[in-house]
């Protein structure tokens, strides 16, 4: 038996859509501030109504909204919010704590979860850039990385 990765091949007949480079952005916007994960949700045991368990996430979506607000305000000529679907692209950067050194950790390879933290972004920009989270149906090189605190939004209409 051989050691090593198992190559899988997919289905005959099904159509890889093809990845070009997207080119220059037709939205890019800055979010300042520590990023915050959107994970799970709480239930009150007294109203049975749902909320975010982690309280620094409605914040954290309130700046995003808030950003991307004035992006669109700044962009009317664009027609936001994208109607179709987008491609997007997340990336996350941390303050690299002091007891740990580029040597030691290139990379913020710890909590929080990339898909987590994309999923609070998503939801920021419903209503203002995206007119619903779901429009985004590819992603384009995500991240995390270590630099000042905050976040690159870039959207890319697919048609």
């Amino acid at each position: 038996m051989t050691q090593g990765l198992a190559l899988i091949t997919p289905p005959a007949g099904l159509a890889l859509a093809p990845r070009p480079d997207p080119g220059p952005a037709l939205v890019r916007l800055w979010v300042p501030g520590t990023p915050v994960p959107q994970g799970s949700k709480s239930v009150n045991p007294r109203s049975g109504g749902m909320f975010e368990a982690n309280k620094q996430t409605m914040p954290w979506r309130g700046m995003v909204s808030s950003c991307a607000t004035l992006c669109r305000a700044h962009n009317r000529r664009l027609g936001l919010p994208l109607k179709g679907p987008v491609l997007g692209r997340f990336v996350f950067y941390f303050h690299r704590p002091k007891s740990v050194t580029p040597a030691q950790r290139p990379y913020p390879d710890v909590p929080p979860d990339l898909d987590k933290l994309i999923r609070a972004v998503k939801d920021g920009l419903k209503g203002t850039l995206l007119t619903d989270d779901s429009q985004v149906v590819r992603y384009h090189d995500p991240g995390k990385e270590y630099g000042e605190p905050g976040c690159l939004v870039e959207l890319w209409e697919l048609v």
